[in-house]
């Protein structure tokens, strides 16, 4: 094979790398935003309702007062993680019947949707741009070079949020299959 001939080929690969990737990058934006965060939003808002009904029958999360408030933070409280904390509340004050925490799981919950949602959005919409630098490139290994280095990497970091959300958002919104489920289904 000639110089010449290595060179077409290495050209050819070249360019199939990255119309895989100009196939790929615009579908993955198209799933995460017309699929993945809607679903994510509709169980955010169903989680705000909920919140808002607690709210309403008088379930509460509680303030940190007093020597609590120095040992302790608020998110470790608000997270449940502080058995010592809310055991040592009991007693002390006129509780709701729904408990020391009311709705702090559901207004946590509702803070990691909206911290997915935006680092999906925020990261499709810098791989729009990083898309575009690659296609104003006109040397073929300039620009295959720049969708592995500039457009790939944002595959993994949107899917790493959107994997995220797989495990926070109910079954039943979940408009796409989830891995469980593929694994799993016979």
């Amino acid at each position: 094979m000639s110089e010449r001939e290595q060179h077409a080929r290495y050209e050819i690969q070249l360019e199939t790398y990255m119309k895989k990737i100009q196939i790929e990058s615009p579908l993955v934006g198209e799933i995460v935003m017309g699929s993945i965060i809607p679903s994510a939003i509709k169980y955010q808002s169903r989680l705000i309702e909920n919140v808002k009904g607690l709210k309403e029958i008088g379930a509460f999360t509680p303030a940190l007062k007093g020597e609590h408030a120095a040992s302790k933070t608020k998110k470790a409280v608000l997270a449940g993680g502080d058995d010592e904390f809310i055991s040592s509340m009991k007693g002390e004050n006129d509780y709701s019947p729904l408990g020391v925490g009311g709705y702090a799981p559901q207004i946590e919950t509702i803070n990691k949707i909206s911290k997915y949602i935006a680092a999906i959005q925020t990261n499709v919409y810098k791989m729009i741009e990083a898309r575009k630098k690659a296609n104003s490139l006109e040397d073929m290994q300039d620009k295959a070079s720049a969708y592995c280095d500039h457009v790939k990497p944002y595959f993994d970091e949107i899917r790493y949020h959107a994997d995220k959300l797989e495990f926070v958002v109910d079954d039943e919104l979940w408009v796409l299959p989830k891995y469980r489920e593929m694994l799993f289904t016979r």
